[in-house]
């Protein structure tokens, strides 16, 4: 069998022919659609990728934040029961000081009517006791025992401090006394009303006009006034103060 040349070169120019075609309509638009499958495929590779990557950000994010929170919810209950805690200690901190103070007060008013009991009982007591010495004093009044008063009277009245006799005298000055009164439920020996008058006279350091009188109500004893100062030194008055006291 020969070779046919111009057939031979013929097909091969017919084959370069189709190859140029293929590569000019075919190869290249494959080439192209395959090089954008692969830009798009890498696109999307990328953005599986970055999508990826987010995820992980978030739910790493996420469990920083649920681990947080885990944190802040116990921190808000370790802090919420030492609160509790804390008002609990705080009540029963009231609650003792009011029940301590309930019984301080039960106390002091159980003190104060124990006391007004003993006070209304001690001065019920000393009524009668001045209701007694009254009659008692009363039955035994006599012109002995009321000199016995005036004699102490005196005494007294001449034992006063220099004080007390300053005052005395200042008062009488500024008052401008000049007259003296002696009371006594019986009538004085004239003995005893000179000594009483000058022992007046001397402590307040000048000479006084002396009245006297005659008080039965006195029962037994004096009562001398100089101004605003007063000698008691008798049953009556005595009996006074003692009722005041009891009734006090």
């Amino acid at each position: 069998m020969s070779l046919d040349w111009t057939t031979f070169l013929l097909q091969v120019f017919n084959f370069l022919v189709l190859v140029w075609l293929l590569r000019r309509l075919l190869f290249r638009p494959v080439l192209r659609l395959i090089a954008e499958r692969k830009e798009a495929t890498a696109k999307a590779w990328e953005e599986a990728e970055r999508i990826r990557k987010e995820g992980e950000d978030l739910r790493s994010a996420y469990e920083n934040r649920m681990a947080l929170w885990e944190a802040e919810k116990e921190k808000a209950r370790a802090k919420l029961f030492e609160e509790i805690q804390a008002e609990r200690s705080r009540l029963q901190a009231e609650n003792d000081r009011l029940i301590r103070e309930e019984r301080e007060r039960a106390r002091a008013a159980e003190a104060r009517r124990l006391a007004a009991l003993s006070q209304e009982a001690e001065a019920r007591a000393l009524r009668i006791a001045s209701q007694f010495a009254s009659r008692f004093l009363r039955d035994l009044a006599t012109p002995d025992l009321e000199a016995k008063l005036i004699d102490r009277a005196v005494e007294e009245i001449e034992r006063l401090p220099e004080a007390q006799l300053a005052e005395i005298r200042s008062s009488v000055a500024r008052e401008g006394v000049e007259r003296m009164e002696i009371r006594t439920a019986f009538a004085l020996t004239e003995e005893r009303r000179e000594r009483l008058a000058k022992a007046l006279q001397k402590a307040c350091g000048k000479e006084l006009a002396c009245e006297s009188f005659v008080d039965g109500s006195l029962v037994a004893g004096v009562r001398a006034i100089v101004g605003s100062w007063m000698v008691r030194a008798n049953v009556k008055d005595e009996l006074a103060f003692f009722a005041a006291k009891g009734g006090g």
